[in-house]
């Protein structure tokens, strides 16, 4: 036998595009699943970021003498930026964009992120009878979306 025969060429041929299709799915299906996971980091962030605003917003009524929920309002959205003293009402549409100033998420315009958020208050009571506030912060970006959220108390 002095080569290969043509039959013997077109299978290598055929077993070598099915691996290399293989591959190349394999690396676009990689790409994809960082990307999201990158962005599923980012909203999980600013959700957080969202509820720490909150946070400040009671532990500063706290150190200046007024009433805990002072500017917790109960309420179905208002947006916050990383230093909001206040919530921002109202937070609906295009007002719950996310943009980046800096290198800051905020929302007012600079670079669009595709990323949204707004922040619920609502007026609870515990199985104990304690009043507190139920603060939910909802990030969105294309169709998903991450929501944090927690009770907080007059807990001074």
């Amino acid at each position: 036998m002095r080569g290969f025969s043509l039959i013997e060429v077109i299978t290598a041929i055929a077993i070598l595009t099915v691996g290399i299709a293989g591959s190349l799915a394999l690396i676009n299906r990689t790409i994809s699943a960082t990307s999201f996971v990158r962005n599923q980091f980012i909203a999980w962030q600013l959700a957080q970021e969202g509820m720490e605003v909150v946070h400040n917003i009671r532990n500063t009524n706290w150190v200046e003498n007024v009433a805990w929920d002072d500017g917790l309002a109960e309420g179905a959205s208002f947006c916050v930026n990383y230093d909001s003293t206040s919530l921002i009402s109202p937070c609906v549409g295009t007002a719950r964009d996310l943009y980046i100033v800096g290198n800051r998420y905020v929302h007012t315009p600079g670079s669009t992120t595709g990323f949204s958020r707004y922040i619920e208050v609502a007026d609870e009571v515990d199985v104990d009878g304690v009043a507190n506030k139920r603060i939910q912060s909802t990030v969105s970006w294309g169709n998903n979306t991450i929501s944090a959220e927690e009770r907080l108390y007059d807990w001074r």
